[in-house]
């Protein structure tokens, strides 16, 4: 409606930068016999009844799943006691050794997910392995992550160990084709090298020395050729057009995906009978002190920021809460403890953590 599709500046999908360069991937994946996909939003159902799963719930490429998830490798992450549509349901299935018999999680540090790990593998940091680092977001440039100090005690890298896993499988060869992590990052670099010889990438040694090179092509345009030449570059919708009517939505009959955009309240929103029992709304924000759940525990950066629950000194005052005082807040799903911040920049009926 307003124009904005298609042009540079209009910002319609146009979140791109590094993340829409098409870099050579290595080491190639053998075919995998299992041809059904979850997505990884759906591993805790897929553990505890997999016959749940199915293809309107995410499933791909197949009808259903042959069986239940049994063993889990967790490498540098935090999702399986973390970021769960259901935590109480992920903790019981882990804690269900019928469920889930073994879990083998490899990180840096203690983490909830860590702590129940079968196998616990101490990772190195970037400072210890070689890679190549895209920006998040936007930006047109990469890194050179260097190998800076050797690992000490036990640590080792994922592909350090996952390689001696292979040699004693007897496929050592096949998994790492002759390459350490070192001669990996520069195989893909010299690959992508390749794959992109307009862009005049410098060779690896060269990068060795600059540890950073800076695109320079055209910035990335979402849906430009759609907008400049519709008829051999039709939108990816059954009729080639931005729809607002979607036809396919109406189809689905989707409560909460109208086939015409209106609004939709929330669940557990403040129009829900909810709001009776719980009338506070709980919003988050991203901490200056974290990401995500990344550094939590750091007591430098709990220095920098607390973590206080924001409430307004009307709420507060219906309450009898002050500033600084200990509360505990809860609905049907837990319960937490945390220092109140009492401040006029939450509105009313809102608090913040």
């Amino acid at each position: 409606i307003t124009g904005n599709v298609g042009i540079k500046g209009g910002w319609a999908a146009g979140y791109g930068g590094c993340a829409n360069r098409k870099f050579a991937a290595g080491p190639e994946m053998p075919d995998n016999p299992v041809k059904a996909k979850i997505s990884v939003m759906n591993w805790v159902q897929a553990a505890d009844d997999a016959s749940k799963v199915t293809p309107d719930m995410g499933l791909k490429d197949a009808d259903k799943l042959d069986s239940n998830i049994r063993i889990l490798f967790s490498l540098a992450g935090n999702y399986l006691a973390n970021q769960n549509p259901d935590l109480h349901q992920a903790v019981r299935v882990l804690e269900d050794e019928s469920k889930i018999q073994f879990i083998v999680a490899s990180d840096l540090f203690m983490t909830p997910s860590a702590k129940y790990a079968d196998l616990l593998l101490p990772e190195t940091s970037f400072m210890e392995r070689w890679n190549i680092g895209e920006t998040w977001g936007t930006a047109s440039y990469l890194i050179l992550s260097e190998k800076l100090i050797e690992p000490e005690f036990e640590r080792r890298s994922d592909y350090d160990w996952l390689r001696e896993v292979a040699a004693k499988l007897g496929i050592e060869n096949e998994f790492s084709q002759g390459r350490d992590e070192k001669a990996w990052i520069e195989h893909i670099w010299e690959q992508t090298r390749l794959a992109m010889p307009d862009e005049n990438l410098p060779d690896f040694a060269t990068l060795q020395k600059t540890r950073q090179h800076l695109f320079k092509s055209a910035p990335f345009i979402a849906f430009e050729d759609n907008i400049r030449d519709p008829e051999n570059h039709p939108f990816p919708t059954p009729s080639g057009k931005i729809e607002i009517f979607s036809k396919r939505l109406y189809d689905m009959q989707h409560p909460e995906i109208p086939a015409l955009s209106h609004y939709v309240p929330a669940h557990e929103g403040p129009e829900d009978a909810l709001a009776k029992d719980f009338p506070l709304q709980l919003i988050t924000w991203k901490g200056k002190n974290r990401a995500n759940s990344t550094q939590y525990a750091n007591p430098w950066l709990i220095e920098v920021q607390q973590q206080t629950l924001w409430i307004n000194p009307q709420d507060a005052q219906k309450r009898g809460i002050t500033h600084g005082d200990m509360v505990r807040i809860h609905n049907s799903r837990g319960i937490c403890e945390i220092p109140a911040e009492v401040t006029p920049r939450i509105i009313p009926g809102v608090s913040c953590y």
